[in-house]
């Protein structure tokens, strides 16, 4: 979905292109329990459903998380979209869920850096990461970071929390292998300064919102 090649596609892209198209296409039609989900659907009175080469459907509404200040600008949005505007839920207060954290985060301007639910580590990525938390810390002392960090389980003999182990000593590196507290409710405390993400829709309107 996200080649980076340049439009429109030059000629030595177009096979490139056309391959992708296809594992694009194969990614889709593999998706786990698809037709489950198909045949319960149907059963429930949806005609059609999960139909990849019909998403376009200018008789049903579309109903978008798009805030228009915070995204890309588009010309034309069809008289069937609405636009609402982030739609995130806390479970509960970040103070009831976790006091203990919510005390640390207190302590200084604090940046969340959390990559995701399914995002896990290699080495590589625990190396650079590690680098670039030195860079943060170096250059903003007032700053602390709370890191949701998960190594991948396909790493073996990785002795992470050695490598991580100098960044708590300086008590402004919390690392955590899951986070107690919704990220959204985190953020409603008014104490996170920054939002580290990949990039993915969930954490991109906690973070609008």
């Amino acid at each position: 979905m996200g080649s980076g090649f340049p439009f429109p596609v030059p000629l030595s892209l177009i096979g490139q292109n056309i391959a992708l198209n296809f594992r694009m296409i194969r990614a889709l039609i593999s998706t786990p329990d698809l037709s489950a989900k198909r045949a319960f659907l149907s059963a429930n009175g949806v005609p059609d459903p999960i139909n990849f080469y019909g998403l376009h459907r200018t008789d049903v509404p579309w109903i978008t998380q798009t805030t228009h200040a915070a995204t890309i600008p588009v010309d034309v949005v069809p008289e069937n979209v609405t636009c609402a505007g982030p739609m995130v839920l806390s479970a509960a207060p970040a103070e009831e869920q976790d006091p203990e954290l919510v005390d640390w985060i207190k302590q200084k301007p604090t940046v969340l850096l959390n990559l995701g639910s399914a995002f896990t580590y290699s080495r590589t990525h625990t190396r650079n990461m590690i680098d670039g938390i030195r860079l943060i810390l170096e250059s903003n002392p007032d700053v602390q970071i709370l890191w949701k960090y998960r190594l991948s389980i396909n790493v073996l003999d990785f002795d992470w929390q050695a490598l991580v182990a100098p960044l708590e000593a300086t008590q402004r590196v919390k690392v955590m292998q899951w986070l107690p507290v919704d990220p959204s409710a985190l953020m409603e405390t008014g104490y996170i300064v920054a939002h580290v993400t990949h990039g993915g829709a969930g954490g991109f309107h906690e973070s609008i919102s």
